[in-house]
């Protein structure tokens, strides 16, 4: 009789899983879901996500949603691996993720799509542009190239900024990313204290992503003559900009362990963004005892975190933890933070290196907090229609389990 039993709850077995198999065959439904970014890292919307077989038929085309995320939930395909391909339009110009980003999945089951390979690298369109080169004592082939000291001259401001140019193997040696505009460049050379000084070189900078997408710039240097009256007397140093700060109460007193987070101006102009740090997180100190913080070595960067030889405004947010889940923000006003390397005349970059963000904050204004800047929000599970078929499964085991205990103890 047990022998009956368990030929009958194999069969049973077998029959299930029948019923369940062709969720996972050619030619039935599956979802596949996943998130779009721009090259920021932040979701975008209303970006158009089209799902294609292994033969580039269209399958279903979708629109990510406020969060960047797509869903397509119970497609069919005819072939057994699937891959998507996105594209945005935004104002009037086309961007595209470069298909070797992508991968193929298998037409089965659940897919995710890894928010890695679904970044555009183009959008948003860059606002800063690479200017780079080399110095050379000539123009010709035969002209050597030598190390030395350039300085890029916006004519839209004073600032002149400067870099330390190195290298004299014919490669790169000095390398500016600055907002686009005219500019003049020019370099000089320190040699047995006696300084040699290029003609300058009016350039025009035009935004773009990567230093590969511009040509090269040669800076003409001649060391027959030296200069006796060059624009920099001295040779400047390599500098660092130091953000200090006391947080106090209304009346005065320092608040210990307060935290304060940086921000700056976002690349488009729009607000402000936390500032991110060579690690990727954001910029953040804690009060001491005497309400003193202290931020060395903090330059002005893209919202992707790339240095730029530009000026930037920034501010700091403040929040103390009090008891009972309690939270009390500031915010310190706006400073302008300069690429430090900097030339402002008259002993004006000192003291833009220097920049003061004082707080003053009420305890007494007591609020629920809200999420902190160092939260980032998780994104939400995905709504795909697995849930019933594991449930049915699940059921139907349980069914199953029964139905023997009942028969072995009839037969028994």
């Amino acid at each position: 009789m047990r022998l009956i039993n368990n030929g009958i709850c194999m069969a049973m077995t077998v029959a299930l899983l029948a019923w369940a198999a062709p969720a996972f065959a050619i030619g039935s439904p599956f979802s596949v879901s996943g998130k779009v970014l721009d090259r920021y890292g932040n979701p975008v919307q209303s970006a158009n996500v089209t799902l294609l077989d292994f033969n580039y038929k269209i399958i279903k085309i979708v629109q990510t949603d406020d969060n960047g995320n797509y869903d397509f939930i119970n497609v069919i395909s005819n072939t057994d691996v699937v891959t998507v391909r996105i594209n945005l339009t935004k104002d009037g110009k086309t961007y595209s993720i470069p298909s070797y980003y992508m991968r193929w999945y298998p037409a089965k089951g659940v897919q995710f799509i890894s928010p890695s390979e679904t970044i555009f690298p183009g959008y948003p369109q860059p606002v800063y542009g690479y200017v780079y080169g080399a110095i050379q004592t000539d123009a010709s082939n035969s002209g050597r190239f030598i190390n030395g000291i350039v300085y890029l001259k916006s004519l839209n401001d004073s600032a002149i900024y400067y870099e330390f140019a190195d290298r004299t193997d014919g490669m790169a040696s000095f390398m500016f990313y600055v907002p686009p505009g005219p500019y003049v460049l020019y370099a000089q050379h320190w040699e047995n204290g006696v300084v040699y000084e290029s003609a300058c070189k009016q350039i025009i900078v035009q935004p773009n992503n990567d230093a590969s997408e511009v040509l090269e710039t040669r800076i003409v240097l001649s060391l027959d003559t030296p200069d006796i009256s060059p624009d920099m007397a001295t040779m400047p140093f390599h500098h660092n900009n130091r953000i200090t700060g006391i947080v106090t109460d209304k009346d005065g007193k320092p608040v210990s362990g307060a935290i304060l987070t940086l921000y700056q101006m976002a690349d488009n102009g729009t607000g402000f963004i936390p500032k991110k740090g060579s690690s990727g997180g954001f910029i953040t100190a804690t009060t001491d005892a005497n309400g003193s913080y202290e931020l060395y070595g903090i330059n002005p960067t893209t919202d992707d975190g790339k240095v730029i030889q530009a000026k930037k405004d920034i501010k700091a947010l403040v929040e103390y933890h009090l008891a009972d889940n309690l939270t009390v923000t500031a915010w310190s006003g706006e400073k302008s933070l300069y690429y430090p390397d900097v030339i402002l005349g008259y002993g004006a970059e000192n003291q833009a290196r220097d920049v003061a963000l004082p707080m003053a904050m009420s305890l007494s204004d007591k609020t629920q907090p809200t999420v902190s800047v160092s939260e980032l929000p998780t994104a939400p599970a995905p709504n795909i229609a697995v849930v019933p078929l594991l449930a049915a499964l699940a059921i139907g085991l349980l069914c199953l389990i029964g139905l023997y205990v009942a028969l072995n103890r009839k037969g028994d």
